[in-house]
């Protein structure tokens, strides 16, 4: 993990190719969010997805990000801040056409209906209203 995060500080932009142009700010840290969350290591998950979502990302990546944390704040047992992180996703998400993105939100969908709070159910109905027009 420490070579990651010291190999992505080491970009610069203007030397890199254009195919390498998927490596944004934040995406090392919501890759390493993702790892740790499938390991159980809910904290420092969190610390990292909290992490990747502020960071200059194009909007897809950006709910992607907010995917991730609402996962882990999910798995974390915050039931209340996972449904204001999916509320946000699905604001950023309005206008994007993307079967990635809709398998995401899918998914968060079904982690939010799992939980079982009012609020997390709301969470899921947005999402289900957002799923009814093709992203």
């Amino acid at each position: 993990m420490l070579l990651a995060e010291t190999a992505a500080g080491q970009i610069r932009r203007d030397d890199e190719p254009a195919e390498t142009g998927y490596v944004q700010s934040g995406l090392v840290e919501a890759q390493l969010a993702e790892a740790l969350m499938s390991l159980g290591d809910m904290n420092p998950a969190q610390e990292y997805a909290l992490e990747a979502v502020p960071t200059q990302a194009h909007a897809r990546g950006r709910v992607h990000r907010l995917a991730t944390l609402t996962n882990v704040q999910l798995r974390s047992g915050d039931g209340d801040q996972a449904a204001a992180t999916a509320v946000d996703m699905v604001e950023q998400v309005q206008g994007m056409e993307s079967q990635r993105l809709r398998d995401r939100l899918v998914s968060v969908r079904q982690a939010l209906t799992g939980h079982g709070s009012v609020v997390t159910r709301d969470a899921a109905e947005l999402i289900d209203e957002t799923l009814r027009v093709p992203l």
